[in-house]
């Protein structure tokens, strides 16, 4: 059952995540509500299990709403990530036909843009949802990549699950939870767990996002940001930026200090201080990564010229 006081939008911006998950899920809930319209669409945190919502938070809209699907998903490797990302799957049967489009975001993502609301109008053709191109896919937009080249399918379209745009009503005709996870062989090898899922099961097979939508590569690509600023950036390292503080990166110093003080000012753990000793990479690492990145910017301001128009996917 959902939660009582549903704004019953048509719809929905939803995170999956466990208790540990829960500070960095606000902070990406809270980025989206503050960037956002009031009522423009529900924002809901999703859990095997109730999870608190502080109070000022649940006044901007963030609620909680428990999918008790653990038995369902027990037999899933959980290498990683926590097993509960794997709701993301079962979000079109969870909220029943209350909404036409449901967004999924990863919870280490972060809201850039005041008009996410737009996301939920892109046409996706025939598909039941549309994501963006993983980030090595960035790199190699015409060959197979990941799975796909380790298993030798011929697809040029692999996603990263990290946002997903959803047309819940054909995603349940189509019963695509029961056809990915039914997909499940514990003897095929997976690079991810659900992402990976999804891309064999579907085999490109969903619209094609602007990668604006899932900015993979944070903190690369300055010219790009610029002339086509992310609307959401993902943070899809193995390190992420409520850990940085403590450890020597190049991230940008105001997304370090961004979750710093919101898990200061809500009370959330792991709080943290920044050490400014451990703020910057060594200059040869960071002259490295700066030659990659120039040496990769043709590939992907030719990758960005497929996607003249943000509300637009490929189809």
């Amino acid at each position: 059952m959902l939660q009582p006081g549903s704004l019953e939008t048509g719809n929905a911006l939803a995170f999956c995540t466990d208790a540990a998950g829960l500070p960095a899920a606000l902070f990406a809930a809270h980025s989206v509500a503050q960037m956002s319209a009031p009522n423009a669409f529900d924002i809901w945190i999703c859990s095997f299990e109730p999870l608190p919502i502080p109070e000022p938070l649940a006044a901007t809209g963030i609620r909680n709403h428990t999918i008790a699907r653990q038995a369902d998903l027990a037999h899933l490797p959980d290498t990683g990530i926590p097993r509960s990302t794997y709701l993301r799957l079962h979000l079109p049967q969870a909220f029943g036909a209350r909404y036409d489009r449901i967004v999924y975001l990863d919870f280490d993502t972060r809201c850039m843009a005041t008009d996410v609301h737009r996301l939920f109008g892109i046409n996706l053709g025939p598909h039941a949802f549309g994501a963006v191109l993983d980030k090595m896919q960035w790199h190699h937009p015409d060959e197979p990549v990941l799975d796909f080249r380790n298993h030798g399918i011929e697809c040029t379209r692999y996603i990263n699950s990290g946002v997903l745009l959803i047309d819940a009503a054909v995603w349940r005709t189509r019963n695509l939870t029961d056809k990915i996870l039914d997909s499940f062989d514990a003897a095929t090898h997976r690079m991810f767990n659900d992402q990976s899922l999804i891309n064999l099961a579907l085999q490109g097979n969903m619209a094609e996002l602007s990668p604006v939508w899932n900015w993979q590569l944070p903190m690369q690509f300055p010219k790009v940001k610029t002339k086509t600023p992310p609307k959401i950036l993902h943070f899809t390292g193995r390190r992420k930026p409520w850990e940085m503080g403590r450890h020597q990166n190049d991230m940008d110093r105001q997304h370090i200090i961004a979750y710093r003080d919101f898990f200061a000012e809500h009370d959330l753990a792991p709080s943290f201080d920044i050490d400014p000793s451990a703020m910057r990479l060594p200059s040869h690492i960071r002259l490295k990564r700066a030659y990659k990145s120039f040496m990769c910017q043709r590939r992907i301001d030719k990758l960005m010229r497929r996607y003249p128009d943000p509300f637009q996917a490929l189809i």
